[in-house]
């Protein structure tokens, strides 16, 4: 089958990058003959050729955790009470993976948040949806765990993939400090101390990823950030200041940092 085949293609030393959740949830058949596409199995239905009946939500779970090392995340896209606490794309709720596989490497931990009430039947408390690279056989999967292409006018998110994702996907395996060093060049991690150069008269953009005493505040909440990621910042310095209150747990954490803009034109 084709999904044998991209499982082998990695296995021989090939690499798959995924950009979209929910990309192997299904098994179809093709007709060539009348050009339909027909379901097989997954999507909590099974066809035999005559009718449809009730089965297994998504059809290479097991597979699935085993070589791509992610499943999918099944929440409702219409689930506004799911929220993303390192989110420095601006990533809207759709469709996500969850890591599954221990020997996954994180790359973006997005630090998901949602109710239980909310939870889907096959998915742990808290699952972990992050971009990753997942090791198998001679070759490599790499998972953006999030629907890429609804970040397809995300500058930030673009300047990532291109300098980041892609160098990953076909160069050799790099150490944890080569990837942060390709991060440090795309993104701003370090929010004690931002410094960046204007790219005009009125500042610049710049994004950043949520401070660690925001990130790592427990329970269900909505981190607030003022002037959030993604803003264009004036020349100068700009305090930025993190907020999240826990109102179930009652806790509080805020953090603060300075983003500052340099005028290297006019110099």
């Amino acid at each position: 089958s084709e999904y044998n085949n991209l499982r082998l293609f990695v296995s021989n030393g090939g690499t798959i990058v995924f950009t979209e959740a929910n990309t192997l949830f299904a098994e179809v058949s093709y007709n060539k003959t009348n050009d339909s596409i027909t379901l097989v199995k997954g999507h909590y239905w099974e066809f035999d050729g005559k009718g449809a009946t009730p089965s297994v939500i998504e059809r290479w779970l097991n597979e699935n955790k085993e070589w791509t090392g992610s499943n999918f995340l099944d929440i409702a896209s219409n689930i506004q009470s799911m929220h993303f606490r390192n989110n420095p794309f601006n990533y809207t709720h759709t469709e996500e993976q969850y890591v599954t596989n221990p020997e996954a490497k994180i790359l973006i931990d997005y630090r998901a948040s949602y109710p239980k009430v909310v939870q889907c039947s096959t998915c742990p408390v808290n699952a972990r949806v992050a971009t990753y690279q997942m090791n198998y056989g001679k070759g490599k999967v790499i998972d953006l765990g999030i629907w890429g292409h609804t970040l397809w006018r995300n500058t930030v998110f673009l300047n990532y993939f291109d300098n980041v994702i892609i160098p990953i996907a076909l160069g050799p395996p790099v150490t944890e400090m080569q990837y942060l060093q390709k991060v440090s060049s795309n993104i701003n991690n370090d929010t004690s101390n931002i410094l960046v150069a204007a790219t005009g008269p009125s500042g610049a953009v710049v994004s950043y990823l949520l401070p660690s005493d925001i990130i790592n505040i427990d329970g269900q909440f909505i981190p607030v950030c003022r002037p959030p990621s993604g803003s264009t910042f004036p020349i100068g310095e700009t305090m930025v200041k993190c907020t999240a209150t826990d109102n179930a747990n009652n806790n509080t954490a805020i953090a603060t940092f300075i983003v500052r803009v340099e005028d290297m034109i006019s110099h």
